[in-house]
């Protein structure tokens, strides 16, 4: 099984395009880059240095540089990085573990911890402030062109925002969660 995971990461670390992100697949019709599944990849990478692999400080330094262009100032969770792209609730969610994981992982490279519990807390406040449903206890899927998509989708946002909730109540107790 180590070998086997040392050439998945060995492939994981080729796979990175020379803006910092990772396509969802290899194939021309999943060559497309969205803001949850760099964090995927990411949050994999942080987890394999924390059990002792070798991933260059320089591949998740990147990786996080093109990541952090997928969320506006105030938290906003934009699923692609271009301007304007649709907020979304499971690349919000996945925004708070990723940036728990570089918050509290023991293998983040020197200097990339500051301001990650800071953003991982201020992508949840969004959520909650923009997503959050308090008459249904649910999350909404997504804010396009300004209009809240109020679908409820239990895998792709409700599990995801509990986990990403979660994650955001281990770094601070909000008072928001308290309450919820």
């Amino acid at each position: 099984m180590r070998d086997q995971a040392t050439r998945l990461l060995q492939f994981a670390i080729a796979e990175q395009r020379e803006d910092g992100t990772w396509a969802y697949a290899r194939e021309r019709r999943g060559a497309w880059v969205d803001s949850f599944h760099t964090g995927f990849v990411l949050e994999g990478l942080l987890a394999l240095r924390d059990r002792g692999w070798n991933v260059p400080d320089e591949v998740i330094r990147r990786g996080f540089d093109a990541y952090d262009g997928f969320f506006d100032p105030d938290g906003g969770a934009r699923l692609y990085r271009e301007g304007g792209s649709d907020l979304d609730a499971h690349s919000a969610a996945q925004g708070i573990v990723t940036y728990a994981a570089r918050a509290t992982g023991a293998g983040v490279p020197e200097g990339l911890r500051a301001g990650a519990r800071d953003m991982a807390l201020r992508i949840a406040r969004w959520s909650l402030e923009r997503l959050w449903i308090p008459d249904r206890n649910c999350f909404a899927y997504r804010v396009r062109n300004g209009k809240r998509d109020e679908r409820d989708y239990t895998r792709w946002v409700q599990s995801w925002m509990a986990l990403g909730m979660g994650a955001a109540l281990e770094l601070e107790r909000i008072p928001e969660l308290q309450s919820a």
